[in-house]
């Protein structure tokens, strides 16, 4: 079996309906040719069609890219018929974010030069106008 983990709810959800397809299967027969193999996917894991081919798509993604990385790495003889013998780790997608640039000390330094006189340049403006508005006053 494998090293021994925690399967988290979403895995036992499907877990759980993949086990209730195939005691239904056996109950009343099988009602979705053998053949057709995404729509017995998508009514056994209770996923849209859109979805699965998405994560197939992801999976070839993958595959293709191990490749690429294996030519890279040393030249062998492609073995593109065969099925993959390893599985493939896909991610979990999340949310894009962009990442902020990261400063380092010279650029905060920077930064906080520019801040204290653009302050100063503010507050001198600010001085002379509050002379120059009490000069104007009778």
């Amino acid at each position: 079996m494998g090293k021994k983990r925690t399967i988290r709810g979403s895995e036992r959800t499907i877990i759980l309906r993949i086990f209730h397809f195939f005691e239904e299967e056996k109950l009343r027969g099988i009602t979705i040719p053998i053949t057709a193999v995404d729509k017995r996917v998508c009514a056994a894991t209770g996923v849209s069609r859109h979805t699965l081919t998405r994560i197939k798509r992801e999976e070839e993604n993958e595959i293709a890219k191990r490749r690429r990385l294996e030519v890279e790495s040393e030249p062998q003889p492609s073995t593109s018929s065969e099925a993959p013998t390893e599985s493939v780790k896909l991610s979990t997608p999340g949310k894009k974010r962009i990442q902020k640039k990261k400063l380092e000390i010279d650029d905060m330094c920077y930064q906080n030069q520019n801040l204290i006189l653009l302050y100063r340049s503010q507050r001198s403006a600010n001085i002379e106008k509050t002379i120059s508005g009490c000069q104007k006053r009778p």
